[in-house]
């Protein structure tokens, strides 16, 4: 493309160069070295034309790659999107989990707070049980008393397996108790 400028500039210098001289052997001079500029320029074109057939047998395998490569994009695009749906989906379902989860842990909770209240509220019964007397001293320990949160990291020491020693008759005790 600077070639052609060139050329331009070169034929417009050769111009006025013309119009200045008025001798013969230089407007030979001239049209010679014009001449050889012209052999150079077709053989440049002729080359350039080889080389753009060069070009042409280079674009087509670039071609194809980037037809390749769209699909790849394509391909990645529906797995990402599946891949976003499931997410969506493992999120909603883990969502309602951890509500249900919210929700059991408040029920318990409260259950806690009415087995505790009934504990106190009946102290010739837990006096007379060594179970139930365990076991108000547990509830009222761990929870700090009737009112504090069992779904609020109060629970620390409390533990499922300190309740196992107790019996049957003690658990009907407490159900008692609690109706």
């Amino acid at each position: 493309h600077s070639l052609l400028g060139d050329e331009v500039e070169a034929r417009k210098r050769g111009t006025e160069e013309i119009s200045n001289q008025s001798s013969v052997p230089q407007l030979l001079s001239r049209i010679a070295e014009l001449q050889e500029r012209i052999r150079i320029l077709e053989a440049k074109r002729s080359n350039s034309n080889c080389q753009e057939d060069d070009d042409h047998a280079a674009i087509s395998p670039l071609k194809s790659e980037v037809s390749r490569l769209r699909l790849q994009v394509l391909e990645r695009d529906g797995q990402m999107s599946e891949l976003r749906d499931r997410y969506a989906k493992h999120r909603a379902v883990l969502t309602e989990n951890w509500r249900r989860a919210e929700n059991e842990v408040a029920r318990l909770d409260h259950t806690m707070d009415r087995v505790l209240l009934g504990l106190q509220s009946s102290p010739e019964a837990v006096a007379s049980s060594p179970g139930l007397k365990n076991l108000l001293e547990e509830l009222a320990g761990t929870r700090g008393g009737i009112g504090n949160s069992y779904n609020g990291n109060k629970m620390a020491g409390w533990s499922p397996k300190r309740w196992t020693n107790g019996t049957i008759d003690e658990a009907a005790e407490i159900e008692t108790i609690i109706e």
